[in-house]
């Protein structure tokens, strides 16, 4: 027998930044600084994304659509189940104004007779840094 072994010697990551991690350990995450950076368009899909919460089982994806394309572009997307394909009464809705974003926030809504909750999607500034683990051995 015998045999095997070898590889994992070109398991390290390579492309290693020159000037050290950059975890954003140092913005603390607030909003409030964002618009002093330069746009970024890559990041502002997440960036004007809200949550919908509350929904409900009548309500669809064209509905919330319909609902928020009132105050702007509004691009929405209802989290189904995957086993019944029902509605789970949640969702994302994305804008692409900032100033309507924030209008939508300070605003109670309903939906299809429902009253829903909405929130700021902050899943991008609240990302957790790599997991550095596994590898080694050798």
């Amino acid at each position: 027998g015998g045999g095997g072994g070898g590889g994992g010697a070109y398991a390290q990551p390579l492309s290693v930044p020159s000037q050290g991690p950059t975890y954003g350990y140092g913005s603390g995450g607030g909003a409030a600084a964002s618009n002093r950076m330069a746009p970024q368009p890559v990041a502002t899909r997440d960036q004007l994304k809200i949550f919908v919460g509350g929904l409900s089982q009548n309500t669809t994806r064209d509905s919330l659509n319909l609902y928020f394309s009132q105050f702007g572009y509004a691009d929405s997307f209802i989290m189904l189940d995957k086993s019944t394909g029902r509605s789970r009464g949640f969702g994302f809705v994305n804008f692409q104004d900032e100033h309507v974003l924030n209008a939508v926030l300070q605003m109670q809504h309903e939906v299809d007779g429902t009253p829903i909750t909405v929130s700021a999607y902050a899943d991008r500034n609240q990302r957790p840094p790599p997991r550095q683990e596994g590898g080694g051995g050798g």
